[in-house]
């Protein structure tokens, strides 16, 4: 009788590592996505301030999408 709690208790234990490395593998994989959409903001933002300088480079006019092209 013995034995069969001894290998009860180590099936427990191995059943408590299991979940404990699942749900830190689900954490890890959570904070991978949160940074991810946080650098795709910062992208954002990067991108649409470049754009905003490179028209007031201009004087403020968007000669790329200028469709009377007054050069």
């Amino acid at each position: 009788m013995k034995w069969l709690t001894l290998i009860t208790l180590a099936l427990r234990a191995v059943n408590s590592l299991i979940a404990f490395l699942r749900e830190r593998e689900l954490i890890e994989a959570g904070e991978a996505k949160a940074i991810a959409e946080g650098l795709e903001i910062s992208n954002d933002r990067i991108a649409k301030a470049r754009r905003a300088r490179q028209l007031a480079a201009n004087g403020g006019a968007d000669n790329d999408n200028d469709p009377y092209r007054r050069d």
